[in-house]
């Protein structure tokens, strides 16, 4: 069942966890609540990096998850975030005549391989997950119509990619919107009934895997090829010093560099 009937529209907000996690502390937002935004004027990602989106290219949207409600241990939490960028991979890929398939880079960013470009990936979204009051804010910005002009001055990653790019016609947000909800709860369920199963789903869209990987940790970088994850989603990696596993917590950045 898709608990995300409780729909809130922004013309323009600061930032739609911010306002989630205010709501839920005053009760006017509960589990399943939803806020979504036109324009974010403090958009923030993962490790408070600006997320910049100029008016109408994006969906922007942030889920309330009481994790009592949807049966979540704590050891779960840091997973939700693959259950946000699953759905948004899913639903991307259902498209028909998409040009290039849509991946998962771990942790949680959406991305196409390649396509044509000379970067590595180019991002369509990312999530950010915020615990507040033993609750979870879940955020997630998906570009999805080129804006005409892209003022360099606002910011924005110099590697994007839009889904209308490559789908070649316009995306409505309301029912993509949707869409991602519904895959997100059920990624909800399955987490909480069959983690297992869900990582198993995970993996088979995660371009991460098998990639010579450069990771930035608690002040030293290192690199190592990426084997798999674990049973916590914990990113497996192994160089000449061992087997490690990296917990997204306490990584500012993987990427991809060359052998």
């Amino acid at each position: 069942m898709n608990p995300f009937g409780d729909i809130r529209h922004f013309a323009e907000i600061d930032s739609t966890n911010r306002w989630l996690r205010e709501a839920a502390t005053t009760g006017n937002a509960v589990h399943g609540t939803v806020a979504i935004a036109d324009r974010q004027t403090a958009g923030r990602g993962r490790l408070d990096r600006a997320w910049i989106a100029p008016p109408g290219s994006a969906l922007l949207m942030s889920v309330l998850i009481d994790p009592a409600v949807v049966s979540l241990p704590v050891d779960r939490w840091p997973m939700v975030s693959f259950c946000m960028a699953f759905a948004v991979q899913e639903v991307a890929n259902g498209f028909p005549d998409l040009r290039t398939p849509v991946s998962l880079k771990w942790p949680n960013d959406v991305i196409v391989i390649g396509d044509g470009h000379p970067v590595a990936y180019r991002k369509l979204s990312g999530v950010l997950v915020e615990v507040s009051g033993g609750r979870l804010v879940v955020g997630v910005g998906v570009n999805l119509q080129r804006p005409a002009h892209i003022d360099p001055s606002l910011g924005v990653a110099a590697s994007p990619v839009w889904l209308c790019e490559l789908t070649n016609f316009p995306v409505e947000r309301g029912a993509f919107a949707a869409a991602v909800l519904a895959s997100f709860a059920t990624g909800l369920d399955l987490l909480a009934s069959s983690p297992g199963l869900l990582l198993d789903r995970y993996r088979t869209v995660l371009s991460t895997i098998g990639w010579l990987v450069g990771i930035e940790s608690h002040g030293k970088t290192w690199t190592g090829e990426a084997v798999g994850l674990d049973a916590g989603g914990r990113l497996v990696v192994v160089n000449d010093e061992g087997t490690h596993h990296v917990d997204a917590s306490e990584v500012l950045h993987v990427r991809p560099v060359s052998p």
